[in-house]
């Protein structure tokens, strides 16, 4: 990826806010442009009814769908062809002994499940009581019993990625995913090649990871990661992820003093540019690697180092980031090719700029960075940067970049460290200082662990020299990545005189095929952030302060509407109503197609290769679309987990603003209490939420909300919500939404809920809005949540959704829904 492809405005010295940015980069913009109104066959498309399929013709079961849930609760799948008097059948899958294989149509053992109700692509069933939790396999039947659906199996393990795609014998890794665990069952893990399986230990596990050490006596090479949750048997088992057996990394013999070797000085009077530089230059230029020792101690700069490619890996290690300072000159300025009294940021770095301190080049050699701290003394941007730089590791670094000038305006302030192009960075034990900690763009394989944000943003809400109306800073903030885990560290406030906006906010790019290739393309995908600690986001009277946000991304050409389809293959689905940019940062390749009418409704595939008007999908549709058929290409948040945070004093939202799919927010703890904003503008999305939108242009720009998870979290002084509403952007609303909801497929269940007027809300504008959108969402199902405000019975509010499902104490449904189903 070049500047010109990150940087909304290359080669001008002005940027633009975030909001700005997708807007400029075509978010808004291609909205206002498109045609005012909307396709007749958009408005009239119907998707396939209850009741339409051949009697004896089975339904279809989506294969990427939520398939978790517990003994006794009501359970939703999605699919296609269903019939209002088709029953259900569970087969409790045996765990052994040998192999296990599922039949194909119900075995005379499958009990009979509860169906409560029936629509055109979705049946709500109940799952069979058993203690403990188990693998089933669930069979629907067609009309009249005469055959059944392929099985779909429930609660089996679904490895997700891992944390590492290689690592060593002897090293621990681990798998992310759903079910990885159930009840007290112990989870196994198998290392696989051809015939021979070898068990690794397991450290630790709950539902959603797994942490394994690889066996010492395991060969080198490729081997098939098998992950099982102790139920199931073979079927039980998810084998989709490898990962390589590499030999340990080799430590540089080659030691490079930067005082003995090179004369720096270590009390920080002389200038040790140079004496560093020249440190790193020999590190690089060894064929074997080399170690870079810094002596505790300061050591003064006055311009950006630089790592170059290197021929071994390169370590630079200090005495310990509270031994060892480099620290930028008193006779510095301020990053001088940064505009004065203009409203800017950044959005790229560069070997050439004097953004940063420290600059590692592209290229695949190591580099670990250990015990020092790199203090800007108000004179830097960035403390590091990492452009396209792989194989990072950061250890016990800090970065001190608290303020810059006064005559510097800058939208989200100064930097810990920005990396982009990158794959393979791990962040761990450190200590930033910083209005953002860490700002990624286009990345893959990252940790970031057990370290400290302490943030602020040193500007007043509506300062003169200030472009944003309050602050919008991020712990860590990532435009475009994938397999990114973000666990165990804590977030906080670093100024009793400043704030900051968020501790971590994902979106606003996709990353496109031309960096890592298709298979890593997509919007942010594979994410764990868990056990983390976030205390005290937000700024007073202003509208921010998320824990953990995923926000909009800019669009591709082409996506965010609702189109019509004119052909499509097994693999291929096709429309005349756009043209899709070919080998571009635009194109759809890494984006996902959501089938949202007509035939094959609620089905998402990833877009791994188009044509100006064809899109091919990863994996073969499980109903082929027809001409019925209307799709969105969306960038998606997708495979994100939310887990086990604990957030305190923060204002609003854990979850995603942007559009999500297969997504779970699971085990937190969230405490409004103390927040500095008492009353938040938006006190729908207070607590844990997830959004579906539209924009007010026409035709809408949609974003979408599928099979997601609010699960066991505990929430004081906020909500539980799917929200969907229309976002009018500064458009006019003319015309329907089209046949799109917005929200489809999503669970919230056992979430206990404190200090709040209602419990679970889904739904958006109420009927008396100016837009006219209609129903806004459908099939959210809502189970055993509890409420335990005094005084109050909405355990769940019901806003203008179809077909809800709602499983909880007597009167504790508001309902202004339609269809809704009470169990």
């Amino acid at each position: 990826m070049t500047t010109s492809q990150i940087d909304p405005k290359p080669g001008t010295a002005s940027a633009v806010s975030r909001r700005s940015f997708l807007t400029t980069t075509g978010l808004v913009a291609a909205g206002a442009a498109a045609a005012s109104v909307l396709p007749a066959a958009l408005a009239e498309a119907a998707p396939v009814g209850l009741d339409t399929v051949p009697a004896d013709q089975p339904p279809v079961l989506y294969t990427r769908q939520v398939r978790s849930g517990r003994s006794g609760e009501a359970f939703l799948i999605a699919g296609s062809g269903f019939s209002s008097t088709a029953s259900a059948r569970a087969w409790l899958v045996p765990n052994g002994p040998g192999a296990v294989t599922v039949p194909a149509t119900p075995p005379a053992a499958a009990v009979t499940a509860t169906v409560t109700s029936a629509t055109d692509d979705s049946i709500v069933l109940i799952i069979p009581s058993s203690s403990p939790t188990d693998v089933y396999a669930i069979y629907v039947s067609s009309a009249d019993g005469s055959a059944y659906s392929a099985p779909f199996l429930l609660n089996a393990a679904q490895a997700w990625y891992l944390d590492g795609q290689q690592a060593s014998p002897g090293d621990q890794v681990t798998v992310y995913g759903d079910n990885l665990r159930l009840d007290s069952a112990a989870p196994a893990v198998d290392l696989v090649a051809g015939t021979t399986a070898s068990a690794a230990a397991i450290v630790d596990s709950d539902s959603y990871h797994v942490t394994f050490t690889i066996p010492a006596s395991t060969a080198i090479g490729s081997y098939t990661v098998s992950v099982s949750n102790g139920h199931g048997g073979t079927p039980g088992q998810d084998q989709s992820l490898s990962l390589a057996v590499v030999a340990p990394a080799v430590t540089p013999t080659t030691t490079i003093d930067v005082v003995a070797d090179h004369g720096a000085d270590p009390t920080g009077v002389a200038d040790s540019t140079a004496a560093l530089q020249a440190a790193l230059d020999a590190a690089a230029a060894s064929s074997s690697g080399a170690e870079v020792t810094i002596p505790a101690g300061t050591y003064t700069i006055s311009s950006k180092l630089h790592l170059g490619a290197g021929l071994g890996p390169v370590i630079v290690q200090g005495a310990g980031r509270t031994g060892t300072t480099i620290r930028m000159s008193d006779a510095t300025v301020f990053s001088p090719s940064m505009p004065r009294s203009v409203a800017t940021d950044t959005y790229s770095v560069s070997a050439a700029d004097d953004k940063g301190m420290l600059y590692l080049a592209p290229s695949d050699v190591a580099v670990t960075v250990a015990g020092l701290t790199f203090d800007t003394n108000q004179r830097r941007l960035i403390g590091l940067e990492i452009d396209g730089r792989h194989n990072v590791t950061l250890s016990d670094v800090g970065v001190e970049n608290v303020d810059y000038p006064q005559d510097v305006w800058l939208y989200v302030g100064c930097y810990g460290l920005f990396a982009q192009n990158s794959r393979n960075l791990t962040v761990a034990n450190c200590d930033l200082h910083c209005a953002n900690g860490a700002f990624l763009i286009a990345v893959t394989d990252v940790l970031i662990e057990d370290s400290v944000f302490r943030l602020f943003f040193p500007r007043a809400a509506g300062a003169a020299n200030s472009p944003q109306r309050q602050a919008d800073d991020s712990g860590i903030k990532v435009w475009g990545g994938k397999r990114l885990t973000v666990r165990r560290n804590l977030f906080e406030r670093g100024s009793t005189t400043y704030y900051y906006a968020r501790a971590v906010q994902t979106g606003a790019l996709k990353v496109p095929s031309s960096v890592f290739g298709t298979p890593d393309a997509g919007g942010v995908e594979d994410v764990y952030c868990g056990q983390n600690t976030v205390v005290g986001a937000g700024e007073p009277a202003t509208n921010c302060g998320e824990a953990m946000v995923g926000d909009q991304f800019n669009a591709v050409q082409g996506g965010r509407r609702a189109l019509t389809t004119s052909a499509a293959t097994a693999t291929t689905i096709e429309t005349a109503d756009v043209t899709f940019a070919l080998a571009s940062n635009l194109d759809p390749r890494g984006a996902t197609v959501v089938v949202t009418a007509g035939t094959g409704s609620g089905q998402l595939r990833k877009v791994v290769r188009n044509t100006a008007n064809a899109l091919t999908v990863d994996t073969a549709w499980d109903v082929v679309p027809d001409t019925t058929s209307v799709f969105v290409v969306d960038v998606l948040h997708q495979r994100q987990l939310y887990v086990g945070n604990t957030i305190t004093a923060c204002p609003k939202y854990l979850g995603n603003y942007g559009p999500s799919a297969l997504c779970i927010a699971a085990g937190n703890e969230f405490d409004i209490t103390g927040a500095v904003v008492a009353n938040p503008p938006n006190t729908d999305g207070a607590g844990i939420a997830f959004f579906g939108l539209s924009t007010g242009y026409a035709p809408p720009l949609l974003d979408l909300c599928l099979y997601t998870q609010i699960n066991d979290n505990q929430v004081a002084g906020g909500h539980i919500s799917y929200i969907s509403i229309l976002w009018p952007d500064g458009g006019t609303p003319t015309g329907p939404l089209p046949p799109a909801k917005l929200l489809y497929g999503n669970v919230a269940a056992r979430n206990t809920i404190s200090n709040a007027s209602f419990g679970v809300r889904v739904g958006g504008s109420p009927a008396s809005s100016p837009y006219p959108l209609g129903t806004f969402g459908s099939r959210t199902l809502a189970v055993d949540n509890t409420l335990t405000s005094t005084g109050t019975v909405n355990t769940m509010v019901l806003a203008r959704q179809d077909h809800s499902i709602y499983q909880g104490p007597a009167g504790g449904l508001t309902d202004a829904g339609t269809n809704t189903v009470t169990v």
